[in-house]
């Protein structure tokens, strides 16, 4: 099930309060850390999950003519697959880790050399083999840094949606351009009651644009939540404020047996169950369990990191680099 930075916080505090307290208001003073530590939980599960995980969406960018070198997209942790579009063909480039053999890749002449070949991925950008002759698009398929959630869920006004459609119209709603990337779904009101779009673009404060179809029935004057949401699988967003409660229980509140238990769940599912190892089917270790029979059989999980095939084997494209 998906969470919002919102739910996942006012869970946090809920698992936080005192017995006697009627409400979370008297740890107002904690919020700023309790968000501290889910982002840092998310971080953790994503560093868990890194060889079985979801590969983001493809980002594209352009070169320039005669220009090596270009910065990465921001966030970006490794780099899966470059792919270069010349003449409505996209090439894919081989990676070249070597700084020796990219040296002697350019004391060569490669005025007359076929389109670009290989990538030599540095520090805090990408060079590109043969250097290109203008401005061709590039597409980077790679692994990111899930963003640390801040902003609490929106819902002002109400929105109207069409089936199969991707357009959402607003009523006295306050759409902004940074809802771009966040997540969309219908509310009763109160809670989510159908599935989750991610925001794609957006054109006015009434008016936004889903990223895929709307699959539900058509909406017209509905409640709705927009919202930042972990960049991992949703099977584990319900297992994050285990971990933040039980990093406050041992520190801000010196309740190591309180933390224990909460860890306990945040693992294996079980209050009780202090094992990390063997064959634990629930908590966050049952599902990278699942994840590690899974692998790339399951097609929104990817193993990562796979080898990649050696320069002296990549064969050369027939079209020449040109943008004629």
């Amino acid at each position: 099930m998906r969470e919002t930075y919102s739910t996942l916080l006012q869970t946090t505090k809920d698992f936080c309060i005192d017995d006697n307290a009627s409400s979370t208001s008297g740890l107002s003073s904690s919020s700023s850390f309790l968000a501290s530590r889910i982002n840092d939980t998310i971080q953790y599960l994503f560093d868990l999950t890194r060889n079985y995980k979801s590969i983001a969406l493809p980002k594209t960018m352009s070169t320039v003519a005669n220009q090596v070198y270009y910065h990465y997209p921001p966030g970006l942790l490794s780099i899966e697959t470059v792919t270069m579009e010349v003449g409505e063909i996209d090439y894919p480039l081989g990676v070249i880790n070597s700084q020796e053999q990219w040296d002697q890749l350019h004391m060569l002449d490669d005025s007359g050399l076929t389109v670009p070949q290989y990538y030599f991925p540095r520090r805090d950008d990408f060079g590109i083999y043969p250097t290109p002759s203008g401005a061709y698009t590039v597409t980077l398929v790679g692994n990111y840094l899930p963003r640390r959630l801040s902003v609490v869920d929106s819902s002002t006004g109400t929105v109207a949606i069409t089936a199969g459609d991707e357009t959402v119209t607003g009523t006295d709603t306050t759409f902004t351009s940074s809802m771009v990337g966040r997540w969309f779904c219908e509310t009763d009101g109160t809670v989510p009651t159908g599935n989750w779009y991610r925001v794609a673009s957006f054109a006015s404060a009434t008016s936004i644009e889903l990223e895929t179809t709307f699959e539900e029935s058509s909406l017209s004057g509905a409640s709705y939540v927009i919202a930042q949401s972990p960049d991992i699988p949703d099977e584990l967003h319900p297992f994050i404020p285990y971990h933040a409660a039980a990093s406050y229980y041992s520190t801000v509140r010196r309740d190591p047996k309180q933390a224990q238990y909460l860890l306990n769940y945040f693992f294996t599912g079980d209050y009780y169950n202090a094992n990390r190892g063997g064959g634990i089917k629930s908590g966050v270790l049952g599902v990278i369990n699942r994840y590690k029979l899974t692998g790339r059989n399951n097609s929104q999980l990817t193993r990562l990191h796979q080898a990649k095939p050696d320069v002296g084997r990549k064969e050369a494209w027939s079209t020449t680099l040109s943008t004629a």
